[in-house]
């Protein structure tokens, strides 16, 4: 069955944000080499912002009116690009980059969760696919986890369980984010709200930045400089602007999705650029993320599904 008129645009976004998105790890993991990740993140956020805020008032697009209205954009900000970024970028420094995969793929269901809490239908179908897509998870980064639990895990230290426990809560923040631009009314264009949120992010990443010292350790090379070309144009853009709009307008175990789609794009990469492993452990994550997908893709369309605020609205 084809998804109704009202989501077609929304799942493009959706699958937009799965193409951009999952291009951030080879393109961040090639940046920090030489930027700092707290200064890439502020210098991406600010020229991002800045810039595509002065585009659309160009274009007659209007700002937030009223504390409430700039309130809400700052909590959304706080929640999706400067508490959540920073404690998943600290913790990726004590625990290996697949398990934080794994664990941040916890996000649908905390996304979900919130949703129904909240009092919004989700079939169970779409509750089935979102485990599936989880095992699927599971089973793509499989090779990279296999070694982790050496000596009964004795081998890593007090951070790494730290860093382990706060990635759970790096989900659970980034799914509020989500929630909180499903569920409220904004008085602006979602890309004029994404515009207005990267630049206060910007802003709090600059002090913190200095904090860790990072600006001295700084290498202005051409790579650097395209990294963070990239990290504007296609992660906050392209990634970033669809994200925005499309949680406004799918229900969200619809939306939810991306928590998946993204590290599936990022492993293909990976395979295709790097030359990394792509072997049966690889094949059956990536088919059991593609039934997940389908099946709650396939579960909200059927189901009389409450759209999300505003999913009617050009």
């Amino acid at each position: 069955m084809p998804p109704p008129p009202r989501f077609a645009k929304a799942d493009l976004a959706l699958a937009g944000v799965c193409l951009c998105w999952g291009t951030g790890p080879l393109a961040m993991a090639e940046t920090v080499e030489r930027v700092p990740p707290a200064t890439a993140q502020a210098l991406r956020f600010l020229i991002a912002g800045a810039l595509l805020a002065a585009f659309l008032r160009w274009r007659g697009h209007a700002l937030p009116s009223g504390a409430g209205a700039w309130g809400r954009q700052f909590l959304v900000s706080a929640a999706n690009l400067i508490v959540a970024q920073f404690l998943f970028i600290w913790c990726l420094q004590y625990v290996p980059s697949a398990l934080a995969a794994i664990i941040t793929a916890t996000l649908p269901f905390f996304l979900v969760a919130m949703a129904a809490i909240a009092g919004r239908t989700v079939p169970p179908w779409a509750w089935a696919g979102l485990g599936i897509g989880l095992a699927g998870m599971l089973l793509l980064f499989w090779p990279d986890l296999s070694g982790l639990w050496t000596d009964n895990g004795t081998a890593h230290g007090d951070r790494f369980w730290i860093g382990t426990g706060l990635l759970f809560l790096v989900a659970l923040i980034w799914a509020s984010g989500a929630f909180m631009i499903n569920a409220w009314t904004f008085q602006v264009s979602p890309f004029m709200g994404s515009a207005i949120q990267c630049i206060i992010a910007g802003i709090a990443m600059v002090p913190l930045s200095f904090l860790l010292g990072e600006w001295p350790r700084i290498e202005w090379t051409w790579q650097g400089a395209a990294g963070i070309a990239w990290m504007v144009t296609v992660l906050t853009w392209g990634g970033y602007g669809l994200f925005v709009y499309m949680m406004g307008k799918l229900p969200p175990a619809r939306a939810s999705i991306y928590g998946y789609g993204a590290p599936l794009i990022a492993v293909l990469l990976g395979w295709l650029v790097r030359g990394e492993d792509f072997g049966p452990w690889r094949i059956a994550g990536s088919a059991a993320i593609l039934l997940g997908v389908a099946i709650t893709t396939t579960a909200n369309g059927r189901a009389k599904d409450q759209p999300a605020r505003g999913a009617d609205s050009p």
